[in-house]
């Protein structure tokens, strides 16, 4: 997921639209395997820490929102 670490902030706040959609649209949501909780866990981390950490207002709020 590197473009959630891009030096542009409308890149930043795109990529977590982007991955947030992927993510609430894949069926591996719904899966209780132990490989799917870590996968989803990780793709949560990663969306939860650039809308804590980043600079760019919208890009935090729209990581909260989605």
């Amino acid at each position: 997921m590197p473009y959630l670490e891009d030096d542009s902030p409308e890149v930043r706040k795109e990529a977590v639209m982007a991955s947030t959609q992927l993510l609430v649209n894949d069926p591996i949501c719904g899966q209780t395997s132990v490989h799917s909780v870590e996968i989803v866990s990780d793709v949560l981390g990663k969306l939860l820490t650039v809308g804590i950490t980043d600079a760019c207002e919208s890009s935090y709020a729209v990581s909260i929102v989605c």
